[in-house]
């Protein structure tokens, strides 16, 4: 059964295809927005858990030397096909590296972000390692911004509805069909997804992939006292509202920090 990582590694398509956020362009402005008076005088930026690269492409296209950092080959792939098409070259690249181990010198970044909720991947031993890396490349000053799901509303929608089962029509794989069941465990710090993904591979076969994720759910004031125990001061902190009617889950209400080094 595939773990997170090994999901994003073998299964990058699948991300792709399911999860609409890696080409949602009105999410990313939503997200832009808040950053954008944040921005002045940052010359280059990291993405971490870039995925396909949306972010990298926004901060390139205001001129921001802009560089995204994925485990996922696939999604990487796709991300510099749109740099490409956009003309972007000049000014962003994604490279194939861990968010655990940042290829970066000491104090040399600008602005690192990590967005999508990819805080939320990490256990709370890697989150740590995580903290130490961002902590580490940043130069002093530099802007760290990172989200997570609104712990109200994912617990909510749990207790609610536990199992969801669907089908889509996907670009490349023709009729997928997925299952979902979520469990809350140590209380509610942690959320269990066993899902189960099946399509129709090119050779006609039914392929069918099985996953256990566990999501570390924080309430804001947790992420705010561990960012202070790394000596990170906070900026802003607001609600992010993906667009109406589009997401149900991690992307309907997030928080949005925006954390100084």
């Amino acid at each position: 059964m595939a773990g997170i990582r090994e999901y994003y590694i073998r299964g990058g398509h699948l991300s792709f295809e399911l999860d609409s956020e890696h080409t949602d362009g009105e999410l990313t402005a939503a997200e832009m927005a808040i950053l954008a008076p944040w921005l002045d005088g940052v010359r280059n930026a990291f993405h971490l858990c870039c995925g396909a690269g949306r972010h990298v492409r926004a901060f390139a296209r205001k001129g921001i030397l802009s560089l995204g950092l994925d485990i996922s080959p696939y999604l990487l792939g796709r991300g510099l096909e749109e740099i490409r098409t956009e003309g972007l070259e000049t000014h962003s690249a994604v490279l194939r590296a861990d968010a655990l181990a940042i290829p970066a010198s000491a104090g040399c970044i600008d602005c690192l972000t990590l967005l999508g909720n990819s805080f939320v991947f990490f256990s709370d031993r890697e989150a740590q390692r995580l903290l130490d890396e961002a902590r580490r490349v940043l130069r002093p000053g530099g802007i760290f911004a990172l989200d997570i799901p609104c712990h109200q509303h994912m617990t909510d929608l749990i207790r609610r509805r536990d199992r969801e089962t669907g089908r889509l029509t996907s670009t490349s794989l023709g009729q997928v069909s997925f299952t979902w069941q979520r469990d809350l465990e140590e209380g509610t710090r942690v959320l269990v997804s066993r899902e189960v993904v099946e399509h129709n591979a090119p050779d006609g076969r039914m392929r069918r992939m099985e996953m256990l994720f566990r999501f570390r759910l924080y309430r804001p004031e947790e992420i705010c006292s561990l960012l202070d125990s790394m000596k990170f001061s906070l900026m802003a902190q607001c609600d992010c509202l993906g667009p109406p009617g589009r997401y149900r889950g991690m992307l309907k209400k997030r928080i949005l920090f925006l954390f100084r080094r």
